[in-house]
């Protein structure tokens, strides 16, 4: 069997075991899957970057690729009225789903063998679930394949590609070191999950080249960072809740420091879009803190040779 293939069975017997109907683990996910909780208020505020694209695109097709907790990702663009299609590579938790209402249709899918058509779909979203993946780049393109405007990952930001000699210094000693030492927050630039893959993050120039190289026309890149101590995933998200305050507190910072290029942003919203979207979309991207790449066309492209 080759290793990709080990990777498959694993997430999907993970998954079948993280989703198992008995009692006890019932009742955890009837925790997580509380909206008024630290873990679904973190979820909905990285989700929320993707807003723009809601707003300016009500009638847009959306696949959801690598969806989990019981299809969260789909739930949140349900919420908003978005038609939407979620998928895993194994339906653990999606009927589930559907039964509470969280969402109306689901599709077992490997994202890196997709089988549906070219352009079936306006948008993919994957968010989380692409460092995953044991061959990511194919699964990137299967999504451009099955996408007709675009596709938005939100993924691990790679801390190891820095801008700055101070980002240099203060990433790869201080910072991540408090955030070993005082959270719990461990990040190794050889990774390894216990499904076989290789955890796998993504920088602002790797997606750049990967567009190009599909002939897509634009990139847009916003950070995002997160965090909660796993002890407070479900704890009340409340103004009055110091552990909620802590959260709030710490996200901000990181904020803050991001925003000076100190330190990178933790993760990384990368839309790539394959034709030029309109006017009124860009403006609204870089209105919500989007980096916005237009790419020059090619010149060579659909040219044949002159014989010699």
């Amino acid at each position: 069997m080759k290793e990709n293939e080990k990777s498959y069975m694993r997430h999907k017997e993970h998954d079948q075991r993280m989703y198992a109907h008995d009692g006890e683990r019932m009742r955890e996910i009837d925790l997580s899957l509380d909206p008024s909780n630290i873990n679904s208020w973190r979820h909905k505020r990285i989700l929320s970057v993707i807003n723009p694209l809601i707003e300016t695109y009500p009638s847009a097709k959306w696949l959801t690729v690598g969806d989990s907790f019981f299809a969260s990702d789909a739930r949140y663009l349900c919420e908003h009225g978005i038609d939407v299609t979620a998928s895993n590579i194994c339906d653990a938790g999606f009927e589930e789903a559907k039964k509470r209402g969280y969402i109306k249709k689901y599709s077992v899918q490997n994202a890196e063998a997709l089988t549906f058509s070219d352009d079936e779909f306006d948008f993919i979203l994957c968010k989380l679930a692409y460092h995953h993946f044991p061959r990511p780049s194919i699964a990137f393109y299967e999504m451009l394949r099955v996408a007709k405007i675009g596709v938005v990952l939100i993924e691990p930001n790679d801390r190891y590609i820095l801008d700055t000699p101070l980002q240099k210094i203060l990433n790869n000693r201080l910072f991540y070191w408090f955030l070993s030492r005082f959270l719990g927050l461990h990040e190794r630039r050889f990774d390894f999950e216990i499904t076989g893959s290789y955890v796998f993050s993504i920088s602002c120039r790797e997606i750049e080249k990967m567009a190009l190289g599909m002939q897509c026309h634009m990139v847009a890149f916003k950070g995002v960072n997160d965090y909660a101590h796993p002890r407070d995933r479900y704890e009340p998200a409340r103004n009055n809740n110091i552990k909620f305050i802590r959260t709030k507190l710490l996200i901000g910072l990181h904020d803050f420091a991001a925003s000076l290029r100190i330190i990178k942003y933790r993760n990384l919203c990368a839309v790539v879009f394959k034709p030029n979207p309109e006017d009124a979309v860009i403006a609204k991207l870089r209105k919500k803190g989007y980096d916005v790449i237009k790419f020059p066309p090619n010149p060579y492209l659909g040219k044949v040779p002159e014989d010699k």
